[in-house]
């Protein structure tokens, strides 16, 4: 009976000195936890270093973006030149077929670039505008700039009824100049934009008419008795920038209008 008391003392005592040990323990063991846990502590970085680097990200988001660029600039390329191959191809097989070739409003999607409303920028007497047509019927009023100028923002249609509207303002040698403006008009339109000028050498020898019962002298009347003074100068502005100049009226034309 004593035996066994003295061994359940001395078990009594293993298990509560097991307990404080335990008890010690723990702290720690929770502290090299939480050590475990934290995150590592970010490296310093100098204000120079920061620098550096934002100047750097910086640099390589521009050269992103030239790079680019370049390439939607390189594919734009690549469509016009296609594009004007086209339209070349189309223009040589006019002059072989007909001999001529005839133009008036945007219908004619493959000669309509000949018009004076083709939307293409036209810079005269230090004005900027939309078309030919705009820049032509302005040079009514060359000698007023302020009214001149009205006619920068607008098409080839807009402009040819402003131009009527203020009819009483134009310049009164209008008739003895017109012929002359014109043809300035016209070598702007194709010095300024060498690929209209490509396109218009590609015309080759055809006979170049602006057919339209509208208009009987700058036309042909639609019956190609009109005097066509559009066309002439076209072809003229053709020779002068390296292709054939004025040509007369094929047999075909004639029979086209017959």
């Amino acid at each position: 009976m004593i035996k066994y008391k003295i061994f359940i003392k001395m078990l009594l005592s293993i298990l509560c000195l097991m307990i404080l040990t335990s008890w010690q323990e723990a702290p720690i063991s929770r502290q090299n936890a939480f050590l475990q846990m934290a995150p590592v502590s970010r490296q310093k970085i100098s204000p120079q270093d920061y620098s550096d680097k934002v100047s750097r990200m910086r640099e390589l988001k521009k050269e992103e973006k030239r790079i680019a660029k370049e390439q939607r600039a390189a594919k734009r390329d690549i469509r016009q030149s296609a594009h004007l191959a086209h339209q070349k191809n189309r223009l040589a097989q006019f002059v072989d077929r007909d001999g001529y070739i005839w133009f008036y409003d945007e219908d004619n999607k493959h000669t309509y670039f000949l018009s004076n409303s083709y939307p293409t920028s036209v810079r005269m007497w230090n004005m900027k505008f939309r078309c030919a047509e705009a820049a032509f019927q302005a040079s009514k009023f060359a000698h007023k700039p302020d009214v001149a100028k009205r006619f920068t923002h607008l098409d080839g249609e807009e402009a040819a009824k402003l131009a009527q509207k203020l009819s009483y303002q134009q310049r009164q040698d209008w008739y003895q100049v017109r012929e002359n403006l014109m043809l300035d008009v016209l070598r702007a339109k194709f010095q300024q934009n060498p690929d209209l000028s490509e396109l218009l050498r590609a015309t080759g020898d055809a006979y170049l008419v602006d057919h339209t019962k509208e208009d009987a002298f700058w036309a042909d009347g639609g019956d190609g008795k009109g005097k066509n003074r559009l066309g002439h100068l076209l072809m003229q502005v053709r020779g002068e920038t390296g292709g054939i100049g004025p040509v007369s009226k094929p047999r075909k034309y004639r029979s086209f209008v017959d």
